[in-house]
């Protein structure tokens, strides 16, 4: 054999060196495309997730709560267009420059744009709210230089209205956005921030009622923040509506009782229908506006509230330790009867003058006085100076031991307010008030229970008295129940 030629050599190691680059050259195809076949086959979905989030902002939209309606199917609280502006998230420095830009248009105080960066601090990858509860005047302004400030966005929200005001407030309660400590209770589970709930009162208690479910609907946005266009409704989730609640509340008698009540006076009423334990009337006073807290109540009037020293956020009704006022006095001729410590036909020693000593000075309501009374005409007068002498004859340690048999010391099931209310009539040792009166201020409670009446029924819940002292204290319960069940009778109609 010849040996290789020169050229032959040559072409072998070109050969040889084609080889290597042509398989160099797969290999770096091999390597960039496993990666690219990984981001567009593989990861494809992740990958137009991020872009999507990237130029969609998803807005939410506030469920309407449910109506709350009273026993003649007036409106207590209902839900009503309101309206937000608000700001595409962006680094907070651009953010603020477009607020300073914005704030004179819109007539903000500082101490409102640092409340609304303090709230956006809590969930900076949504849309900055710049105005809660817009007025009327601030979106006219608004629109009128939307040329100037594309990237603001007005949305329409639905936002609690309270017809009735300081009226219903410490019933009713009031709606705000939740709290990061709410956000970790497990009855708030699921809950997302920005979300508006029941803050106090029936809004509280029935929130998962009320409240319903928020919805969402998209915006598209540029590289720039700028708005583009509303997604078609078809891509929004609509927010569910909350359930309606209808009360034994009568309003007309709410509002009557708001308008009558002394104003120089602290204090509360409560009244009840007497064969169903319902609730006709919640007041208490001093009160507030719970519409001042839809949308956001400001930093200042929230202190006003807390330094108050009259103290008008505190519900007298339930948080606070009251005197009975002359409901009582319906326990006490019970305890009375059924210890056979008087007759309902006898009339105590000392006549009721418009007051007695007993150690010291005790007065009764009506300072004319109501001469020798018996029981019937007591309960019938709420006359002070009768039931005080009843009392001194059952005793303090008789007095405590019946009282508490008679169910002074359990709860009185306050808190179940709506038509499923139990009936707590036939409840044992649990007597039904037409009105209870309590007063904190200057003065004795005012005695707004009594019958009030010279009327037969009178004469006939005195019957049932009269039979008490022998029936024992079942009887005696039973009778000042149906006594007072005539009374209220008589009073309604």
């Amino acid at each position: 054999m010849h040996p290789p030629s020169r050229f032959q050599s040559y072409l072998t190691r070109r050969r040889r060196r084609g080889y290597g680059a042509r398989l160099l050259v797969l290999g770096l195809l091999l390597f960039l495309l496993v990666p690219l076949y990984r981001m567009q086959v593989i990861g494809a979905e992740d990958f137009e997730l991020q872009a999507q989030q990237y130029r969609l902002r998803p807005i939410m939209l506030p469920a309407p709560r449910g109506t709350i309606y009273d026993r003649n199917g007036r409106v207590v609280a209902e839900s009503v267009v309101g309206y937000k502006l608000m700001l595409m998230p962006d680094r907070e420095e651009e953010l603020r420059k477009k607020v300073a830009r914005l704030q004179p248009v819109l007539g903000l105080t500082d101490e409102e744009v640092e409340a609304a960066f303090r709230r956006h601090a809590e969930a900076p990858h949504m849309p900055l709210e710049l105005v809660r509860d817009a007025s009327p005047v601030v979106i006219a302004r608004m629109e009128e230089h939307r040329f100037l400030f594309p990237e603001v966005l007005v949305v329409e929200y639905s936002k609690r209205y309270y017809p009735a005001g300081p009226a219903t407030a410490h019933f009713l309660g009031y709606v705000s956005e939740i709290s990061e400590a709410e956000l970790k209770l497990p009855e708030f589970a699921g809950y997302q921030p920005g979300r508006l709930i029941g803050k106090a009162g029936l809004e509280r208690q029935y929130e998962k009622h009320l409240g319903g479910e928020p919805g969402f609907r998209y915006l598209e946005i540029d590289a720039r923040g700028r708005i583009r266009r509303w997604l078609p409704n078809h891509l929004s989730v609509a927010p569910k509506p909350g359930k309606d609640l209808h009360l034994y509340l009568d309003l007309d008698l709410q509002e009557y009782i708001a308008k009558i009540f002394p104003k120089e006076y602290r204090g509360a009423i409560v009244a009840l229908d007497p064969k169903t334990g319902g609730i006709l009337a919640y007041y208490s006073h001093p009160t507030f506006d719970p519409n001042e807290f839809v949308g956001g109540i400001s930093a200042r009037r929230w202190q006003e509230l807390l330094n108050d020293p009259k103290k008008p956020l505190l519900d007298r009704v339930i948080s606070s330790p009251q005197p009975a006022a002359s409901t009582w006095k319906l326990a006490v001729a019970a305890m009375a009867l059924s210890l056979d410590a008087i007759r309902p036909d006898e009339y105590m020693p000392i006549p009721c003058t418009g007051g007695m000593t007993w150690g010291r000075y005790a007065r009764c309501w009506d300072r004319r006085g109501h001469g020798r009374v018996n029981l019937i005409e007591g309960i019938k007068n709420s006359c002070n100076v009768y039931f005080y002498q009843v009392g001194i004859r059952i005793g303090l340690d008789r007095f405590l031991e019946t009282g508490s048999r008679l169910g002074f010391t359990r709860e009185d099931g306050g808190g179940s307010t709506a038509r499923d209310l139990a009936d707590l009539s036939d409840e044992p040792g649990v007597l039904e008030a037409a009105v209870r009166v309590h007063a904190d201020g200057d003065g004795d409670p005012v005695a707004l229970d009594r019958a009030g009446s010279d009327h037969d029924d009178g004469v006939e819940a005195g019957a049932d008295l009269r039979c008490a002292g022998a029936a024992g204290w079942e009887g005696a319960g039973a009778a000042v129940r149906g006594g007072l069940r005539s009374a209220a009778g008589h009073v309604s109609h």
